[in-house]
């Protein structure tokens, strides 16, 4: 269900992506502007999200911790060596080492180190869910900031086509007005309406 849900979110973003113009944002300078597609807007959060990373992080260190205890029931060695070197007044010389090697295996610990396995799998994939949930929420998120980017875009657009049919009808206004077609508060409306599509 993840994966069919996954695939037709990313396929909406692709036809998304194709069928609109990349976002212009304007950076310090007045001629600087970065110019994102959604791709390009989830690779950079998916990239430099530091929350991302710890998340990536903790999943790692759950795996590791995981593998370690499944070793856990292999058998240990350890081995020592120590030579010494002697000398007297005698002129007589002599080495002497130790040489030792041991291994031991849990053979049996009431059930601890199964147990400890289990733990340990249950917490890695609690990990890797979780980041796989984050990933899911800012996926939305980007998706949701870059919907709502390409809407205000839109928005501007119509606001900058009703100031210009605005700004013609005062015009138009005031060539009638001063012929005398309209009367001044008709004309004052008109000029009204300009200016509260100017704020808009």
């Amino acid at each position: 269900m993840k994966k069919i849900f996954f695939t037709l979110l990313l396929s909406g973003l692709i036809l998304i992506t194709n069928a609109q113009e990349t976002i212009g944002i304007t950076g310090t300078s007045p001629t600087t502007v970065i110019r994102f597609t959604l791709e390009d807007c989830l690779n950079y959060a998916f990239s430099n999200n530091y929350n991302r990373e710890s998340i990536l992080l903790t999943s790692k260190a759950r795996n590791d911790l995981y593998e370690q205890s499944k070793k856990e029931r292999l058998p240990d060695l350890s081995a020592s060596v120590s030579e010494t070197f002697g000398h007297n007044q005698l002129n007589s010389s002599s080495w002497d080492g130790n040489y030792s090697i041991n291994s031991g295996i849990v053979l049996y610990q009431g059930g601890n180190i199964t147990h400890n396995i289990r733990k340990n799998k249950l917490m890695a994939e609690q990990a890797y869910l979780k980041t796989t949930q984050y990933d899911n929420e800012l996926t939305i998120q980007i998706l949701q900031a870059f919907l709502t980017a390409l809407g205000n875009e839109e928005l501007l657009k119509y606001q900058q086509t009703l100031v210009q049919a605005s700004e013609e009808q005062v015009l138009q206004g005031k060539k009638r007005f001063d012929v005398g077609e309209i009367l001044e508060s008709d004309y004052l409306l008109l000029e009204s309406q300009w200016a509260t599509d100017k704020n808009n």
